[in-house]
């Protein structure tokens, strides 16, 4: 009995599985479009439970949106594994057309979130890909962040004999200490002066040559 209604659950997940797979395919889709409509009434909903409901109701725009969202979320939360995952699923079933600033900002960030994850390599070809047909003024910053990418899987992916040991823990430590948020920030800000100087201006857009 559950809110005075009679509620029948499987006593055992095979049970469950057994019955599931003797519904016809159209039946399964349409009770998955049910629960996908149903999970997106309910407040702070499960983003990634929506958008595998909608995928497996057949509706694969309507699941990368979800996605997306979903994708953002764990992102917010450093779960970076997850919402990579959950990127690549939007990027596998989004309709944007191929040289789209949608589809470009997505790709975009998942090799942010790939990068933020310590998967250099990943990162680089997604920020290649990003690259691709994206403006001068964007394809400057896209290709920036995946030489950086780039940079950080050359120095993490070095053979334990290419380097002494002790200079192999001083890496190891400064990788330690960037993943401290206080401490990228302090890194960003002296990189920052080092590279612009103490004079450094901002100026508009606009006043600068492309």
């Amino acid at each position: 009995m559950r809110d005075g209604r009679d509620v029948v659950e499987m006593t055992h997940d095979r049970i469950r599985d057994t019955i599931v797979a003797q519904l016809p395919p159209a039946m399964l889709r349409e009770h998955h479009g049910h629960l996908a409509r149903a999970l997106e009434d309910i407040p702070g909903e499960d983003g990634e439970a929506v958008a595998l409901h909608w995928l497996a109701a057949g509706d694969g725009e309507r699941a990368a949106h979800f996605a997306e969202d979903a994708g953002q979320h764990a992102a917010a939360k450093l779960a970076f594994d997850q919402s990579a995952r959950l990127f690549r699923l939007a990027l596998e079933h989004t309709r944007a057309p191929p040289a789209s600033p949608d589809l470009r900002r997505l790709r975009a960030r998942l090799a942010e979130v790939l990068q933020f994850g310590g998967r250099y390599e990943e990162s680089a070809r997604a920020y290649l890909a990003a690259a691709e047909g994206a403006p001068a003024e964007q394809r400057v910053d896209v290709s920036a962040g995946g030489s950086r990418a780039a940079a950080q899987r050359r120095a993490h992916g070095r053979r334990s004999g290419d380097a002494p040991s002790g200079a192999r823990r001083d890496r190891d430590a400064r990788a330690s200490l960037s993943r401290s948020p206080r401490c990228s920030g302090c890194w960003s800000i002296a990189c920052g002066w080092r590279v612009m100087g103490l004079r450094f201006k901002e100026r508009a857009p606009d006043a600068v040559r492309r």
